[in-house]
């Protein structure tokens, strides 16, 4: 859980001269007296994988004119978000040591910001400067993508390399790992990883093995092997656990489009066929009725007339900001209709268009 304290702490490691600060703990404090309990937030998304928070933090003053900065410590470099789970928030950042730049797994006090520990992993030297390209002033970084998943007991990570393990959250020693090249015929994509470790139950759920082996869960305490299936490219989106008509399943977003297996046995329920793409939205279950439409448009409602393909009423989406993939849309030309708070259809882009 997230908790505030009045302190700015520094690491116990001197970071590298360029680096992002990570500013945990934000809070206002005249709404901290309101709140009664903390939720965890267990892995990318949150624990839901919705993005949503079900901690309540009182009324708020309109409008917000100031938020207080409990505390700061550098991370340097990267795309990798938080996971926060009994006082303690993981994330992965790069840095140098011994001459190597490496992607490290770091774990820091929520309520300080005083690191507790931090492991190395795979390298950082990812063979392109893509994480760099944006705006002329904004070179963004390049680093990690992966966030990692935590029970409280255990902390999962899943690096740019397709090396996934499993580290104690107390102490940071390795408990195991599974490195998907070398065992699985892993097969990368350009930019590298930059999918997160879902974690449900008692699994642990990744992509990106060899034909036969594209989808994989494990036991998430020994490492071992639950099930293997499906012969699919990964892209860099985190899959997403849902229970749709009474059936929980992993719907990953790979490169031919959605595919929806059975979270306990791996068999394949549903795929819907989109494009070749490697994109990093995430895909999100949807109740039918639910709806991200703004309520005062005048736009007409997008039809989704047929429904013969994938079985309602899942309405499973890209990330808020992505255009909406509609999964009882079988057309692909249509598949992509109507955008969060832009309202108007979105033209579906071309293969050439796409990385």
């Amino acid at each position: 859980m997230i908790r505030s304290a009045d302190i700015t702490s520094k690491p116990k490691t001197n970071p590298p001269s360029v680096g992002l600060t990570a500013l945990l703990g934000l809070s206002i404090a005249l709404l901290l007296p309101n709140r009664s309990w903390s939720e965890d937030w267990s892995q990318y998304r949150g624990p839901r994988g919705d993005g949503k928070s079900a901690e309540a933090i009182g009324d708020l003053p309109s409008p917000i004119k100031e938020l207080t900065v409990t505390w700061k410590t550098p991370t340097p470099l990267g795309f990798s978000s938080f996971s926060v789970a009994d006082g303690r928030a993981f994330t992965i950042i790069a840095k140098e040591a011994g001459g190597e730049t490496k992607e490290w797994l770091l774990a820091v006090d929520s309520e300080s910001g005083q690191e507790l520990w931090s492991v190395p992993l795979g390298s950082s030297e990812y063979g392109h400067d893509g994480g760099n390209a944006g705006a002329p002033n904004n070179r963004g970084g390049d680093g990690p993508r992966s966030t990692p998943s935590t029970d409280g007991q255990h902390v999962y990570v899943y690096d740019s390399h397709l090396l996934l393990a499993c580290f104690d959250a107390t102490n940071g020693q390795p408990v195991w790992k599974r490195d998907i090249v070398s065992e699985f015929d892993g097969r990368n994509i350009k930019w590298l990883n930059a999918t997160s470790p879902l974690m449900d139950e008692n699994f642990i759920y990744v992509g990106g093995g060899g034909p036969g082996q594209s989808f994989l869960a494990f036991d998430k305490l020994a490492g071992d092997v639950v099930w293997k299936t499906g012969d699919e490219q990964i892209t860099h989106a985190t899959p997403h656990c849902a229970t749709i008509e009474g059936t929980k399943q992993v719907i990953f977003f790979v490169q031919s489009g959605l595919v929806s297996l059975e979270a306990s046995t791996g068999k394949q329920l549903w795929a819907h066929q989109t494009w070749d793409a490697v994109l990093s939205a995430v895909p999100e279950a949807k109740k039918d009725g639910d709806s991200r439409r703004d309520p005062e448009s005048k736009d007409p409602e997008p039809s989704h007339s047929d429904s013969t393909t994938l079985p309602p009423p899942s309405v499973p989406s890209l990330d808020a900001g992505s255009p909406v993939a509609s999964l009882d849309q079988p057309d692909a030309e249509t598949a992509l209709q109507y955008a969060p708070k832009r309202l108007h259809p979105v033209p579906t882009p071309s293969r050439n268009d796409l990385p």
